[in-house]
This record gives structure tokens, sequence and C-alpha cells, in this order.
């Protein structure tokens, strides 16, 4: 009588490749917080650097102004 055998895991295999996946999760997230901050520091570097800029608002023309606020 032929016997169909289908590829099973016992539980501690399934037990390994559960931890294996969630190790990779881990290390993931570890790299991706890395990179936010960052991120994070380079913005407020130039927020930094923005703010330490003289205001010059009063010497731009209207039309330099509206050009701006169709690049933002």
């Amino acid at each position: 009588m032929p016997v169909l055998i289908i590829d099973t895991n016992n539980w501690e295999e399934d037990m390994a490749t559960m931890a294996g996946m969630v190790e990779k999760l881990v290390k993931e997230s570890e790299e991706k917080d890395k990179c936010i901050k960052l991120e994070r520091e380079k913005i407020v570097g130039l927020i930094r650097k923005l703010e330490k800029w003289p205001d010059q608002s009063s010497t731009k023309s209207l039309e330099s102004e509206e050009k701006e606020k169709l690049f933002v």
C-alpha cells in the first residue's frame, strides 16, 4: 500500500525557526532605528544652520517669495 509522506517539522524545529526569525527582525529594527537617529541628527543640524542665518525676508521682493512658495 503506497504511503504519502508529508514534510513535517517537530515543535523544536518550529521554535528554532521562529527564534531565528525573531532575531532577524530585531536586528533589522535596530538597524532602522540607527538610520532614523542619524537622519534626525542631520535634520537638527540643518535646522540649527537655518536658525543662524540672518532674517533676509525684509530684503526679498514679493516675486522671490512667491517663487519660494511654489517650491515648498
